[in-house]
């Protein structure tokens, strides 16, 4: 009786067996005849930055990939198409995968400017909230503080080559003044005439506000902070041409002549 039992076991282990290699060449056959049938392209942040459009995504895997519609989806390397879209300037992180009925689906998000630089040898580029050096875009341009003036290129990471507290420092900064709701809709330019003297200079009117170096930022503007508040409305900050937060405990305004 016994044997007869282990027997029984055996042939419901075999058929089990038979069964799922033949389910599993039966499903393995159907996904090799699923055809890559559309590519779909989602830029998740498209509400805030258009660095990137499905449009643009799609002629650069053209060109780059050839067209992957008609091809089998196994053999539609997602990983490579990864790889492609990273290379890709302003993409920060992208996420590629397929579906059983042959949709290649992408999900892209843009990387994020806090400031534009513009060197004193006529290059520019971006610098995005994690401090990555990416190249402006010829069809679309973002609307963030601009640092101009007596410096050179950034380096590819905040932090990183022969400048690099400079660039940290400034780095920090700007990111205050893109952060801060009032300084983000006061300051529209930041110029670096050397480290010991950083004029900012406002969206609105011809006045100019010499921060001196970046150290103690947060203490210079909220001395600029209170001579807002206490000169306006009159007779207000126009009356100055230059505004010096440069030494302590004072604040020195020229007027113009």
């Amino acid at each position: 009786m016994s044997k007869r039992r282990n027997l029984l076991g055996v042939v419901a282990l075999l058929g089990f067996i038979a069964l799922f290699v033949l389910t599993y060449g039966y499903t393995r056959t159907k996904a090799d005849e699923v055809v890559c049938r559309s590519v779909s392209v989602r830029v998740m942040d498209s509400g805030e930055l258009n660095f990137v459009t499905p449009r643009r995504v799609q002629e650069y895997l053209r060109v780059t990939l050839g067209d992957l519609r008609g091809r089998p989806a196994h053999e539609v390397n997602t990983h490579a198409v990864e790889q492609h879209l990273m290379k890709l300037p302003a993409v920060r992180t992208c996420q590629v995968y397929t579906d059983a009925l042959g949709m290649l689906s992408i999900d892209l998000w843009q990387r994020r400017p806090k400031v534009r630089i513009m060197s004193r040898d006529g290059r520019s580029c971006y610098i995005d909230g994690e401090g990555m050096r990416f190249n402006l875009d010829s069809l679309y341009a973002a609307h963030t503080l601009v640092v101009s003036g007596n410096i050179g290129y950034p380096p590819a990471q905040v932090g990183q080559g022969a400048d690099s507290l400079f660039w940290s420092t400034l780095f920090e900064f700007v990111s205050y003044i893109d952060d801060h709701p009032l300084w983000h809709s006061l300051i529209g330019q930041v110029y670096v005439a050397n480290t010991k003297r950083i004029e900012l200079i406002p969206r609105v009117g011809g006045l100019i506000v010499v921060l001196g170096p970046c150290q103690d930022y947060r203490y210079k503007l909220r001395k600029l902070r209170s001579l807002y508040q206490a000169s306006l409305p009159a007779p207000g900050l126009d009356a100055y041409r230059e505004i010096n937060l440069a030494f302590t405990n004072q604040v020195i305004c020229t007027k113009w002549e």
